[in-house]
């Protein structure tokens, strides 16, 4: 189970459930009692567009050294 609190402000590549590969910086969690759609969640920042990803939304997440 992948614990989405520990790359809190961290730059990751995250692999979403299409396959589809993402690199960006974790600028928000959220607990799921802290949301609409009642799911844990990380906001992901690309270049200037934030990117919401729920927990089930996630195949893989891993930290990337910071450019």
């Amino acid at each position: 189970m992948i614990d989405l609190k520990q790359y809190f402000h961290k730059n990751v590549k995250l692999v979403d459930t299409d396959n589809k590969e993402w690199t960006g910086r974790v600028t928000n969690y959220e607990y799921s009692d802290e949301n609409y759609e009642e799911k844990e969640c990380i906001d992901l920042k690309i270049n200037d567009k934030y990117i919401v990803f729920y927990k089930d939304e996630i195949k893989s997440i891993e930290v990337i050294e910071n450019n």
